[in-house]
Order: structure tokens, then C-alpha cells, then sequence
């Protein structure tokens, strides 16, 4: 589990396309967000549930471990899903 400092550092700049988030952060920040690694089929997709929200995701592998832009617009577009159905 990464650093709480380190990770409250990619919370806050979740958004920021432009600070590349490793895959252990990214998977932190979700946690945080309600989010509970669900069962794959192997593989690099991972899933992460949510309540009635599923979101699933590319594992990053190879040399850098930083997620894909597609992956976190994703998971910005399930927890603004999240939000709305909590307010």
C-alpha cells in the first residue's frame, strides 16, 4: 500500500491528465472512493465495484506502471456517477 501523503496527492490531482498516477496509487485513490476490487477473469482488466456501479479497467504492465488516460476518465466519469446517486 503506498504512502497516505503520496496518495492524497494523486486524490487531489485525480483529474490532472498532465501527473501520470502509478497503478498501486490509482488503485488506492478507488478504495477511498467506495470502491472494492471485484473478481476477474484473468488477465490485465481489472474490475472495481462500487454499490450497482462497476467499472472496469486496463492494468498497466511493462516498464512504467502509470494508468491510461482512458482508464481514469472512466473511473472520474463512475464516481461523478457514484456522487450524483449519493446526493
Amino acid at each position: 500500500m503506498p504512502k497516505r501523503k503520496k496518495v492524497d496527492f494523486f486524490e487531489e490531482n485525480f483529474d490532472n491528465f498532465s501527473v501520470p498516477i502509478p497503478w498501486d496509487c490509482f488503485v488506492a485513490v478507488l478504495k477511498r472512493k467506495g470502491f472494492e476490487e471485484g473478481k476477474s477473469s484473468g488477465g490485465s482488466t481489472c474490475i472495481f465495484v462500487c454499490g450497482n456501479e462497476r467499472l472496469t479497467v486496463h492494468k498497466p504492465h511493462g516498464g512504467d506502471n502509470i494508468v491510461s488516460k482512458f482508464s481514469r476518465e472512466r473511473a472520474i466519469e463512475a464516481i461523478e456517477r457514484i456522487r450524483g446517486e449519493n446526493s
